[in-house]
């Protein structure tokens, strides 16, 4: 799948995640337990487990001026990004690899989706900017641990290309079923 030559309006995701559901449910699988790793303490296994797919994933891509610059969608606590994702892309393998944590920042802290229900665009794109300069032709690639409405992945890909970015990619770890 080479995800970043096709277009950005889709959402892309590396693995299906079961959620827990309060304490059960048979779908629940591997990917999805690591996926709730990357979001805890434990995340060291988990980010190397995804790191390796999306590495065979990136490897044959040749990027635009040998450049991907990556941004993680932050955490729901202000000024926060989950350190499994950071560590993740600490990992992949491309040397074109750009992190930086200013790509994206959220300066307001919100309620967490799962919790409060609310997955509205406007709740991201009223607490998330964009506070780093960036190659405004090479493309962007913004990771979230999982996917359920979309909408914190539209709401950053929707802050980067009003900042400038040309070519914006959104994927998830997990798309939740």
């Amino acid at each position: 799948m080479d995800f970043l030559k096709r277009p950005d309006d889709v959402v892309y995701s590396l693995c299906d995640y079961h959620p827990w559901r309060g304490g059960f449910n048979p779908k629940t699988d591997r990917n999805s337990r690591l996926i709730m790793d990357l979001k805890s303490s434990s995340y060291s296994y988990a980010s190397s487990h995804f790191s390796k797919i999306l590495s065979e994933r990136l490897k044959s891509y040749e990027f635009p001026d040998g450049i991907l610059q990556v941004a993680i969608v932050p955490s729901s606590q202000s000024n926060k990004v989950g350190l499994g994702l950071v560590k993740l892309v600490s990992e992949l393998t491309h040397p074109g690899i750009v992190y930086n944590k200013d790509f994206l920042v959220r300066y307001k802290t919100v309620s967490k989706s799962h919790i409060s229900g609310d997955r509205s665009l406007e709740k991201h794109l009223d607490s998330i900017n964009n506070q780093a300069f960036f190659n405004l032709h090479a493309p962007f690639l913004i990771i979230d641990d999982v996917v359920t409405s979309e909408s914190s992945l539209r709401a950053c890909q929707q802050i980067l290309k009003s900042a400038g970015a040309e070519h914006v990619v959104m994927l998830a770890i997990g798309c939740t079923k």
